[in-house]
């Protein structure tokens, strides 16, 4: 038995321009790439969202200047708290020349708002004195 092959030819037509005369690419319209229109809107919807983010960002800084920092500057300067009334009766009751024993946290209020001055501080970079501090505390 012979077997016989047969030869089929496939060809391909490129599709007809259309009236609009695009030269065979996509409108835009349906699938296939974004038209510049397209892609226009999309980068104005881009710019307005973050248009949006930084109003809304200089708003809550406007709010934290305005409401937050004052009360935080009273804690660290004397005002209706605790730590201010502490550090007032210190300066008022202690001879000048007297040193605090605290923890290194508050050193800087205590040696800046109470006028005192502290065995150690955050500044302070020696360990065993630390530690020292900490035995003690």
């Amino acid at each position: 038995e012979s077997l016989r092959v047969q030869q089929q030819h496939i060809t391909f037509q490129a599709p007809a321009k259309a009236a609009g005369g695009t030269g065979g690419k996509p409108s835009g319209k349906g699938k296939g790439k974004a038209s510049g229109t397209d892609r226009r809107e999309v980068a104005m919807v881009v710019v307005a969202f973050l248009s949006l983010v930084v109003v809304a960002y200089l708003n809550h800084a406007a709010w934290f200047a305005r409401e937050v920092l004052p009360a935080q500057a009273r804690h660290f300067g004397g005002g209706a708290d605790e730590m201010g009334d502490a550090l007032r009766w210190l300066r008022e009751n202690t001879p000048q020349d007297a040193a605090v024993l605290a923890w290194t946290d508050h050193g800087y209020r205590i040696t800046h708002h109470g006028q005192r001055a502290t065995l150690v501080d955050s500044s302070l970079y020696n360990l065993s004195a630390v530690a020292a501090v900490a035995s003690v505390l």
